[in-house]
């Protein structure tokens, strides 16, 4: 079962390198600084995030 704050994630195997990702309430949800090997997009649809890209922090919002 999932809850608004877990994330649900779209693969295909046509292209591989590109993952989806929808989360309806990501307010309490914080990643460790990582990487990755594919394309991994996402859209802030409602509210605000904020994410560290090398050494500057950015705020988005939808």
């Amino acid at each position: 079962m999932s809850t608004i704050s877990s994330p649900i994630f779209w693969r295909d195997a046509r292209m591989p390198y590109v993952e989806l990702r929808k989360i309806s309430d990501a307010r309490q949800v914080c990643y460790a600084p990582h990487s990755h090997t594919h394309w991994s997009l996402g859209a802030i649809t409602a509210g605000k995030s904020t994410f560290c890209y090398r050494d500057a922090t950015h705020q988005i919002s939808g």
